[in-house]
């Protein structure tokens, strides 16, 4: 987060996606350790993180959206981009 002279927010970068990869891996991770007691657990904690994945697939897309039209169409760049840039 930046902030200009009067102490107001400049800019500010936002970051939603690795959570999603998170979550999934995460569910896969509990499904495998699992299933080294049984299959039935491994599907349980599978099913379990079903919830967890979908929300954060929604709170990206959700996300995005809610912060990507704030922003000035001309000087907005993806954080990597811009770094590459500089």
């Amino acid at each position: 987060m930046r902030l200009d002279s009067d102490g107001r927010i400049r800019e500010l970068t936002t970051f939603f996606r690795p959570i999603t990869a998170l979550a999934v891996a995460a569910r896969g991770l509990g499904s495998a350790l699992g299933k080294r007691r049984s299959a039935r657990r491994a599907r349980l904690i599978s099913l379990a993180a079903v919830p967890l994945v979908v929300l954060v697939r929604i709170g990206d897309k959700v996300g995005v959206r809610l912060v990507r039209p704030a922003l000035p169409r001309r000087t907005y760049r993806p954080p990597m981009l811009a770094e590459r840039q500089c």
